[in-house]
């Protein structure tokens, strides 16, 4: 078999596209850091729940039917940043309701917590067992 040019261009493709997914969680923590000078240990899950709001758009509520397979998880990537940015305030919301900022200390053990959520009730909705 062959190595044609089409798949040179679609490793290539695939690697700029997963290379710039890392390179946006880099940014965020970066920000996050830089902001609070603390170590946003669960970055990678709302990122994953990101992804998985996207595919369930996609797929579940009809948006891939509505615009197509080139479209629909596009639009569906769009759509996801709004809901994940209302879950991810009112983690903040319930993790600080007086509005005051505590020690970074304090939010290291409340950013462990809400990774440790997160995982939970990932882990018990997509668990394959």
């Amino acid at each position: 078999m062959s190595f044609s040019l089409i798949d040179f261009l679609q490793a290539l493709t695939a690697g700029i596209l997963v290379g710039s997914a890392y390179a946006l969680m880099c940014v965020g923590l970066g920000i996050i850091f830089g902001a609070m000078r603390v170590v946003n240990f669960a970055q990678g899950d709302f990122l994953m729940l990101g992804m998985y709001a996207a595919f369930y758009l996609t797929t579940g509520y009809g948006v891939l039917a509505f615009l197509g397979p080139y479209g629909g998880p596009i639009v569906a990537a769009f759509l996801a940043g709004p809901i994940v940015f209302a879950v991810g305030w009112l983690v903040h919301r319930f993790m600080d309701p007086t509005g005051r900022s505590p020690s970074p200390w304090s939010w290291m053990g409340r950013i462990r917590k809400t990774e440790r959520l997160c995982r939970f009730i990932c882990q018990r909705q997509w668990d394959s067992r």
